[in-house]
């Protein structure tokens, strides 16, 4: 509990200002100290970027443990493993049950823009869905599509 200090009073007050700057030297200190590790590739990673570093760090230990046995891969087939595997992750990790066709539509529009691989069933239901949405469906897709590429070219670019 603070106590209260004399506005007029100005030993009172200097030294609540010196105590102040010490708590925030003391903060600003245990910040760099606990985030020096942190930022010491210079970048700030995004939601999306990260993610898709966790999933190809998984993809890759994945590829690694399954090559293991076989050390005479080369680094193209390593790579075409580890595409491999986070194709296969990308299908798995993706709902198999929707709530709506128009819910999952935007998942696979999502997906699209991650891009990842469709399945057959998920082409085919595309197609579909786009053959039988409204105007106001489309234009709304339209401008997630739009504004989802734009989103992921400005990624890029910073990063």
């Amino acid at each position: 509990m603070e106590k209260a200090i004399d506005p007029f009073d100005k030993i009172q007050v200097e030294s609540a200002i010196a105590q102040k700057r010490r708590n925030i030297k003391a903060v600003k200190t245990a910040y760099k100290d606990t985030t020096k590790d942190i930022t010491a590739s210079g970048k700030v990673l995004t939601i999306s970027a990260c993610k898709e570093l966790e999933a190809s760090k998984t993809a890759s230990q994945k590829a690694i443990k399954h090559t293991a046995s076989a050390p005479d891969f080369t680094s193209e087939e390593l790579a075409q493993a580890v595409e491999a595997l986070l194709q296969k992750e990308q299908t798995a990790n993706s709902p198999k049950v929707y709530a709506s066709e128009r819910e999952r539509y935007d998942a696979i529009i999502d997906a699209i823009l991650d891009g990842a691989n469709l399945s057959p069933a998920d082409q085919e239901f595309k197609i579909y869905y786009e053959d039988t949405m409204d105007e106001n469906t489309r234009l709304y897709f339209e401008n997630k599509i739009e504004y989802g590429q734009h989103k992921r070219q400005e990624i890029k670019r910073w990063n």
